[in-house]
């Protein structure tokens, strides 16, 4: 997906670019290459833009010109697209790891084991992460600890769930493949 700041457009491809485009003429500004597939919208803090890649890399740009600031690897693939609250970034990878990561260092601050992969991006309501994952459980996060707080699992249920979290009137939604 696409994403969209200040006039300019930012987005993956399926070769593994990350394009940033003038808005309103679709002129290209800069291009960055990547080892596989972009397939999650970038999220932007201060003056920077973060991508996802499917070859495991979170890499922090800046908006402006693309110049690397940072790169954070994990051991699988990244299909999400990064949550950002306060100076953390939010990574629920395919590892099935939640990252928490410093924005202003790309370092990691603490990570959980979320018990199976995921490749949705992550709805924050307070201290709380909410997502759903491969292993076709609903988690609620505290990030602060980081710790679970609570999971929701169906009898039965056999689909994952592949639509990333709202919160809305405190209830989180999300959508399964059934």
């Amino acid at each position: 997906g696409a994403a969209v700041k200040d006039g300019r457009v930012y987005i993956g491809d399926a070769d593994g670019r990350f394009h940033c485009l003038d808005a309103a003429t679709g002129k290209p500004l800069w291009a960055i290459a990547t080892d596989a597939e972009i397939n999650a919208c970038a999220n932007f803090y201060q003056d920077k833009v973060l991508v996802g890649s499917q070859d495991g890399s979170l890499t922090c740009l800046t908006a402006a010109d693309g110049k690397p600031v940072w790169k954070y690897q994990i051991d699988d693939m990244v299909q999400s697209s990064p949550t950002i609250v306060e100076h953390f970034v939010f990574l629920a990878g395919c590892d099935s790891q939640l990252h928490v990561i410093d924005l202003d260092t790309g370092k990691a601050v603490n990570k959980l084991d979320i018990g199976g992969p995921t490749g949705n991006a992550a709805a924050v309501a307070g201290d709380q992460l909410f997502f759903g994952s491969q292993s076709n459980i609903v988690l609620g996060v505290d990030w602060k600890k980081p710790a679970i707080a609570w999971e929701f699992k169906s009898d039965g249920r056999k689909s994952p769930y592949q639509s990333s979290a709202a919160v809305v009137d405190g209830s989180v939604i999300l959508g399964g493949r059934d």
